[in-house]
């Protein structure tokens, strides 16, 4: 694992201070390490296989969890990106990770698949997110890789009361009160504001 790929320029091992060979590390430092690698560790092998007696008699949770992602009429023929008619949740999002803030992990998958949901390839995100550091970038683009596969996106973004849960429904306007998902709002923005310039083409 490379830290200045997994964790940023702060890790470059020419910043680091070296003393026969060994790198220092302080202890919140070795907690960040360790957590971020047990969270490479486990995405490595995700999907996990489930025994089938398992995977019954979590039916009925597996349903509802799907539910909560899924639930929700949109076309899935959106092709134009205007961030200002984002919802008020995902301009929240893009604007703290304009703004290199760390998010949890949660908050950028939903970001994430959101954008990759409206047809953003990976270079796209990276462009529109302002995303200029290397390391910090590749961390970004082996998010985004996970959540895309040859259908553009393996995952829709969460529904609005998954993003209430996990306090990411943050700004609520009028449309919030109309809709259950975040693409839907967006859909239904771009609808209602009839031609747009895209941003790729500003």
């Amino acid at each position: 694992m490379s830290l200045a790929g997994d964790y940023g320029d702060d890790w470059r091992l020419v910043t680091r201070q070296l003393s026969d060979g060994v790198v220092t590390v302080s202890q919140a430092e070795l907690h960040e390490l360790l957590r971020t690698a047990v969270e490479v560790r486990i995405a490595e092998d995700l999907p996990l296989s489930v025994p089938s007696e398992i995977a019954a008699a979590l039916d009925e949770e597996l349903s509802e969890l799907e539910s909560s992602f899924t639930d929700a009429d949109f076309s899935h023929d959106i092709d134009t990106l205007a961030p200002e008619l984002f919802p008020p949740c995902m301009t929240a999002l893009l604007s703290r990770m304009r703004d290199a803030e760390t998010l949890p992990a949660h908050s950028e998958f939903t970001l994430v698949s959101f954008l990759a949901s409206i047809g953003l390839d990976a270079d796209e995100i990276l462009s529109l997110c302002e995303v200029r550091e290397s390391g910090r970038g590749d961390r970004l683009r082996a998010r985004i890789e996970r959540v895309r596969d040859e259908r553009t996106t393996q995952f829709a973004p969460p529904s609005c009361a998954t993003l209430q849960a996990y306090d990411d429904c943050v700004n609520q306007d009028q449309r919030c009160e109309t809709v259950t998902h975040p693409l839907v709002y967006y859909e239904d923005a771009l609808d209602e504001n009839g031609t747009v310039t895209d941003w790729r083409d500003r």
